[in-house]
C-alpha cells in the first residue's frame, strides 16, 4: 500500500468463555455489523487451536483494513480456577491468533469496559441487554437471548472508544503505530 493511503478501521469485539466465542465485528461509523457466535470443543488444546484459527480467520475477512481486535479479559478470582484458567487460555490463543493475522489487540477489562460504555463498572447483564436494545435495536432482535453477543457490542463499542483515543492521540504527533516483525 502507497503512504499516504487511508486504512479503514476494523473493530472485532469479542466475548470469550470456555465454552463459546461471540463477536460483534465491523467499520466505525457503519451501520452494519457482522455478529457470530462459535461454540468451542470441550477439550482444552482443541478448543485453544479452534480460538486462534477462528480469529485469524475473522481477520482475514477484511483484507483492506486495519483490524482492531479487543477482547475481553479473563475475571480472575470469580469461579476459582477451574473457570479462571480455561478462560485464560482461549484469551491467549486468541490474542496469539489475532497477533498472527496482523491484528493490533486491545485486552479489555469487563469493569472498564462497563464504565466506558454503560456508565457503571457493576452493570448487570439485564442493563448491558437493555443497553444494547436502546442503541442498536436491529441487532438486539438478531441477537435474540444471547447475552454474549450483547456484551460482544458493548466490548466492540468499547473499541471505538479506544480508536477515537488513539486517533486523538496520533493527531498530536504521537506514533501509536504497533511494529511487526518484516519476515
Amino acid at each position: 500500500m502507497a503512504l499516504g493511503t487511508v486504512v479503514k478501521a476494523v473493530i472485532f469485539g469479542i466475548d470469550p468463555s470456555s465454552r463459546k466465542l461471540a463477536v460483534v465485528h465491523g467499520e466505525p461509523g457503519k451501520k452494519h455489523l457482522g455478529h457470530e457466535v462459535k461454540t468451542l470443543p470441550a477439550r482444552r488444546p482443541d478448543a485453544c487451536l479452534v480460538a486462534f484459527e477462528w480469529v485469524g480467520a475473522l481477520v482475514d475477512r477484511y483484507p483492506f483494513h486495519h483490524p482492531y481486535v479487543v477482547i475481553e479479559a479473563p475475571v480472575f478470582g470469580r469461579g476459582g480456577p477451574g473457570s479462571t484458567i480455561p478462560q485464560a487460555m482461549i484469551n491467549g490463543a486468541l490474542q496469539a491468533g489475532a497477533h498472527d493475522a496482523g491484528a493490533d489487540v486491545i485486552d479489555a477489562n469487563n469493569a472498564h469496559v462497563k464504565k466506558e460504555v454503560l456508565g457503571r463498572g457493576n452493570a448487570k447483564k439485564d442493563e448491558i441487554a437493555a443497553w444494547a436494545a436502546a442503541t442498536r435495536p436491529d441487532l438486539h432482535a438478531e441477537f435474540g437471548t444471547d447475552q454474549d453477543l450483547c456484551d460482544a457490542l458493548m466490548i466492540w463499542t468499547y473499541g471505538v472508544g479506544v480508536l477515537k483515543l488513539r486517533n486523538r492521540i496520533a493527531k498530536r504527533g504521537v506514533d501509536v503505530t504497533v511494529r511487526r516483525p518484516v519476515e
